[in-house]
């Protein structure tokens, strides 16, 4: 969806379009925490690679992004997790240096090795049951909206919901429309939560 939201921002202002263009930009900073530098061709989920003027920070500036854990670890030991979190900051590292080689070898690892899946947009890693296990897929989380409520006991509930927003990314991308409409409706009976999948997101 990022992907798209660029090029059709792309095409508004090629065609004049200035205020379409700008509704975009915010749009990817509101629900993306993408940051665009026209002049450079550029945007970057790194809060860091913003210099206290508000201008492109230089790569010597840039500091490595940070990820989170998204949903449960799953049985992941914690042996396993410290090794998993070396692996991500050393990831992270090789991007912000633009070695793109090292920083694609490492995901491989991490997936191969531990189930891990990234998203380098909302900078957040979470773990693959193995029975969810499936190639190709992409990770596309659902993330809080902005006008949601609260959870209650966030820290309890956070974990649990998330992991059936990942069980169902699994399902969609496995084409199991039956069991990402079982886990939609989990969703909003255990939790009293609503899923937008066009935006990719869930309200309470």
């Amino acid at each position: 969806r990022v992907e798209t939201m660029l090029e059709n921002r792309e095409r508004a202002k090629r065609r004049g379009d200035f205020d379409t263009a700008d509704k975009i930009r915010m749009e990817l900073t509101s629900a993306y925490r993408i940051t665009i530098w026209d002049k450079d061709r550029i945007w970057t989920t790194n809060p860091n690679s913003i210099s206290e003027d508000g201008k492109r920070a230089s790569q010597q500036q840039m500091g490595v992004n940070k990820y989170s854990l998204y949903g449960e670890l799953n049985g992941m030991s914690e042996s396993d997790f410290k090794k998993v979190l070396k692996k991500i900051k050393k990831r992270s590292k090789a991007r912000r240096d633009k070695q793109y080689q090292v920083s694609d070898d490492i995901r491989d690892q991490l997936k191969d090795q531990y189930n891990v899946c990234l998203s380098d947009v909302h900078l957040k890693w979470f773990v693959q049951a193995r029975s969810q296990r499936q190639e190709n897929f992409v990770a596309a989380i659902y993330t809080q909206s902005p006008t949601s409520n609260p959870l209650p006991n966030d820290a309890v509930i956070r974990p649990r919901l998330e992991n059936l927003c990942i069980e169902r990314m699994v399902a969609q991308s496995n084409c199991d429309y039956i069991l990402a409409d079982e886990l939609r409706n989990a969703l909003v009976e255990d939790f009293g939560v609503l899923v937008n999948d066009s935006l990719r997101q869930w309200s309470f």
